[in-house]
């Protein structure tokens, strides 16, 4: 357990699907420390998928297949415009993997309960 922990130095960013295995851990803390967030994440039905920064939840991501495919991303903390394009572009790949267009990319930001929306 200790390479996942320091996983945190990794700058990767991932958008994983719900129900994936990863998230599949005993000790949900290990992924996302702050217990409160805990309910985004983990639901009883409709799990959204996950945002990953470097081995950790940063966020919560759907998609919504309506002539084509939104994809809403709500993060859980700053995150900067490089990597907000980055996020993006998963989105992209994850609509061509489902051979959809990509209608539009929606990245919030919660902060304290609020959410502040910008379109990508």
């Amino acid at each position: 357990m200790p390479g996942l922990l320091s996983a945190a130095a990794d700058e990767h960013l991932l958008l994983l699907g719900p129900h994936d295995p990863y998230l599949d851990t005993a000790d949900r803390s290990v992924l996302l420390e702050d217990a409160r967030l805990h309910r985004y994440v983990w639901k009883t039905v409709a799990n959204p998928g996950a945002v990953l920064l470097g081995g950790r939840i940063a966020g919560v991501w759907t998609a919504v297949k309506q002539n084509g495919l939104s994809v809403s991303i709500r993060l859980f903390g700053p995150l900067s415009a490089p990597q907000r394009r980055t996020l993006a572009e998963r989105a992209e790949a994850y609509a061509a993997f489902r051979m959809q267009k990509l209608n539009a990319v929606t990245i919030a930001a919660m902060d304290d309960g609020l959410l502040c929306a910008s379109q990508i």
